[in-house]
C-alpha cells in the first residue's frame, strides 16, 4: 500500500510539472474539469480523498446512491462536510415523471413530467410546483439540477424524450416559457440549472444512451430557439450537449464532441459563453465509436468545460487527468483553452460560494 501511495504521489508530481509548463498550474485545477459518479450510498474513503485533494470538481448522484430520505440526508451531510479546494458541484437529474433520482418509490415527493406540466399547469403554477422541487433539493444540499429539458417534442415516439414526456411541448415558445419558470424557481433557491440536450434531441428515433443517434434528416434549426430565448434573458447557467449526429453539420463527430456544434453554433452563432458540461461520456452514443482517450480529448477540443462520467471506477479521475496531461504535453490540447474552461467554472462556482 505504501509503495502504491508513493507511486501515486510521483505520478501526481509529474503531472503537476507537465501542467505547469503548459500554462495550467496543477492537477488540482484540472480536477475542476471532472465530474464523476460513485457506487455506494455513503461516502467512501476514496471518494473523500478525491474531493479533498481536488481530483474532482463535482459528483453525480444516481439512483444507486439513494435508498430513502434519511440515508440521503446523511450522504449529503457527509459530502458537504468534506473540505474541498473549490465548492463541490453536487448534481442530479430531478426532472419529474420517471426521470428522477429522488423518487416517490424511495419516499420522496413526486412531480409530474414536463409534458403534463405544460398541459395542465399555467406558467405561474409551474413556477410554484418547481419551487417545491427546488426547495427540496436545497434542503438536502444539492446545488445542480440537470434541468430543464428544452428539447422540442417533434417526435412523440422518441424513446428517450417523447415517450417519457420529458419535453414541455412541440411548440418552441412554450418550451422556452416553461423552461424559464423552472430555471427561475431553482435560482430562487440558489440551485444551478442546465439546459439540455443541445442542439435538440426531440426528433431522435434512437436512445443515445444505447448507440449512434442520427438526426440528420429530422433536426430543425427551430430546436435552437429555446437556447436563444434563455440566453437573451440571462437564464443559461449550464448547457449540456447531446450525443447526436447531424451529418449536415458535422460528418465526423456527435454534437457533444463537435467543434462545429459547440464552437460554431453554441458559442459563435448563439453567443453562449458560459460553462458547457458533457452528457454522460459513458453512453453508447460516443463509446460505440471512440476510445476513452479520444472521448476526453475530443470533448475538450470541441469546447466542453466539464467532463461528466457516470462511471464509478475509483481511479477514473486520475485516468482523465493523465489523458489531459498528455494532451497538454504534446499539443493536442490548448493550455489557453483549458484556462478559459477553468475560468468559466470558477465564475460558476463563485455563485455557490455566495
Amino acid at each position: 500500500m505504501a509503495n502504491k501511495r508513493r507511486l501515486a504521489a510521483f505520478l501526481l508530481a509529474i503531472l503537476s510539472l507537465t501542467a505547469a509548463v503548459h500554462g495550467v498550474e496543477s492537477p488540482l485545477e484540472l480536477g475542476q474539469l471532472i465530474m464523476v459518479g460513485f457506487s455506494s450510498t455513503e461516502v467512501s474513503p476514496g471518494l473523500r480523498r478525491s474531493i479533498e485533494e481536488g481530483k474532482i470538481g463535482g459528483v453525480l448522484l444516481l439512483g444507486k446512491n439513494v435508498r430513502n430520505p434519511q440515508q440521503f440526508a446523511r450522504l449529503m451531510a457527509d459530502l458537504k462536510a468534506i473540505p474541498a479546494p473549490a465548492p463541490l458541484l453536487i448534481a442530479l437529474d430531478q426532472e419529474g415523471g420517471r426521470v428522477v433520482r429522488l423518487s416517490p418509490a424511495k419516499g420522496f415527493p413526486g412531480f409530474p413530467t414536463a409534458r403534463i406540466v405544460a398541459q395542465q399547469y399555467s406558467t405561474a403554477e409551474a413556477y410554484a410546483l418547481y419551487s417545491q422541487m427546488a426547495l427540496m433539493l436545497k434542503d438536502y444540499g444539492v446545488n445542480v439540477n440537470f434541468v430543464p429539458v428544452v428539447d422540442i417534442d417533434i417526435n412523440p415516439n422518441s424513446p428517450i424524450i417523447g415517450q417519457l414526456g420529458r419535453s414541455f411541448s412541440a411548440d418552441p415558445a412554450m418550451v422556452a416559457s416553461y423552461a424559464e419558470q423552472m430555471i427561475l424557481a431553482h435560482r430562487a433557491q440558489g440551485i444551478i440549472t442546465c439546459a439540455k440536450h443541445f442542439p435538440g434531441h426531440g426528433s431522435a428515433t434512437v436512445d443515445s444512451h444505447l448507440g449512434i443517434t442520427d438526426v440528420t434528416t429530422s433536426w430543425s434549426s427551430l430546436e435552437l430557439s429555446p437556447y436563444r430565448y434563455l440566453l437573451a434573458h440571462q437564464l443559461l447557467d449550464l448547457v449540456m450537449p447531446a450525443h447526436i449526429y447531424n451529418q449536415a453539420i458535422d460528418q465526423a463527430f456527435p454534437a457533444s464532441l463537435s467543434k462545429k456544434h459547440l464552437q460554431g453554433i453554441l458559442r459563435g452563432e448563439i453567443g453562449y459563453q458560459g460553462v458547457i458540461i458533457s452528457d454522460d461520456l459513458m453512453m453508447g452514443g460516443v463509446t460505440t465509436l471512440f476510445s476513452f482517450e479520444a472521448i476526453v480529448l475530443n470533448a475538450l477540443q470541441a469546447g466542453e468545460d466539464i467532463l461528466l462520467f457516470s462511471s464509478t471506477d475509483p481511479r477514473l479521475a486520475e485516468k482523465i487527468t493523465a489523458v489531459i496531461g498528455r494532451g497538454l504535453a504534446d499539443g493536442r490540447l490548448s493550455a489557453a483553452e483549458i484556462r478559459l474552461s477553468l475560468e468559466r467554472i470558477k465564475r460558476l462556482k463563485e455563485r455557490l460560494a455566495h
